[in-house]
């Protein structure tokens, strides 16, 4: 059976629960997570380190996704 590759994923929500889940699912699928609980903290989170691809609210403080 071939491997699926290995993604790198930053999951931006203001909602822990919402965040928690997700990971949780990408972590199932062999995917690893950065998350972030708002657009500020995201762009923090993607200096010095290689995301592959993102998932966002579209509504948060501070900065919207």
């Amino acid at each position: 059976m071939a491997e699926s590759a290995q993604y790198r994923i930053l999951v931006v929500d203001d909602e822990e629960l919402v965040r928690n889940l997700i990971v949780t699912l990408l972590s199932r699928s062999g995917h690893s997570s950065i998350t972030a609980v708002d657009g500020v903290d995201a762009l923090d989170r993607m200096k010095g380190n290689q995301i592959d691809a993102v998932i966002t609210d579209i509504k948060m403080p501070n900065m919207d996704g």
